[in-house]
């Protein structure tokens, strides 16, 4: 028999002693037959010889097998505890990846989750922005709307007082003329009666004179 590695399917790779193909059986010793021409020592002498060759043969067989057996047993446990050693290693790095891997991910959810909130945030008060916006607006509309009511009160005050001290003016500057011509009357009658007392005086003071 010869050392080969086969791998079993599922486990880690151990040695088993596999017979190589195309090779011979183990050689067993036939001993030749004696030929009937041989003196009896003679063939007694072989047969002892040949005995002692199995066994001899049989020896070396059992020791071979028996390190052989211990080559892959060793050899078995050299693979295991180096498969062993290499499925540490590399659950060792998947799980420094692993362990990386979600530190990183807990470090963006965070970030992600921060962003959110501060986008909420903005969110919120952009509408409370509007909403004041939109107050205020409501607020400037409703004093636009009262100054131009305000305006247009003003333009009809103004008009009705403009037609009423029209025809104010009117009436005194009427009542104005009617006084005056009244007291250009009297005017002149006071001074035609200074005039008439004056000439008659004069007439008086003439014929006195006489």
């Amino acid at each position: 028999p010869s050392l080969q590695l086969v791998p079993p399917s599922g486990s880690s790779p151990s040695l088993q002693l596999m017979p190589l193909a195309g090779s011979s059986p183990s050689p067993q010793l036939e001993v030749p037959e004696r030929p009937s021409h041989l003196s009896p020592e003679l063939k007694a002498l072989i047969a002892t010889f040949s005995s002692k060759l199995n066994t001899a043969v049989k020896n070396k067989r059992c020791k071979l097998g028996q390190f052989a057996s211990s080559a892959s047993n060793t050899t078995s446990g050299q693979l295991q505890q180096l498969w062993e050693g290499q499925k540490r290693e590399r659950r060792g790095v998947l799980g420094a990846f692993r362990q990386q891997l979600n530190q990183e991910l807990g470090v963006l959810e965070g970030k992600v989750q921060q962003a959110q909130e501060a986008e909420e945030q903005a969110m919120s008060q952009l509408r409370l922005q509007m909403r004041s916006l939109a107050a205020s607006f409501q607020v400037q509309q409703t004093q636009v709307d009262r100054l131009r009511g305000l305006q247009l009160s003003l333009h009809e005050q103004l008009g009705g007082l403009e037609d009423r001290q029209g025809r104010q003016q009117l009436s005194v500057q009427r009542s104005l003329k009617r006084d005056m011509h009244q007291l250009q009357k009297k005017l002149l009658g006071e001074s035609q009666r200074q005039e008439v007392a004056r000439i008659r005086q004069t007439l008086q003071t003439v014929l006195l004179q006489v």
